[in-house]
């Protein structure tokens, strides 16, 4: 299986509550931008990072764009 990386989204960094209500568009946002990302943790708020076999040096820009554009 492919490596995958995680970014928790939470309300407040001093007390980590979870905020899936803020991850969700920022995942359909990406996925518009042509990044395919998922939600996925107990409330929705871990942006599930899978990228495919073929994920390359190249690529990073443009999920990097992706992600930035989409917050």
């Amino acid at each position: 299986a492919a490596p995958a990386w995680g970014l928790e989204f939470v309300g407040d960094p001093a007390t980590p509550d979870p905020d899936g209500p803020r991850a969700r568009p920022v995942r359909d946002r990406m996925r518009r931008l042509g990044a395919l990302v998922g939600t996925t943790g107990r409330h929705g708020n871990v942006l599930k990072i899978r990228p495919p076999l073929a994920f390359d040096e190249p690529h990073v820009p443009v999920l990097v764009d992706a992600l930035r554009r989409a917050l």
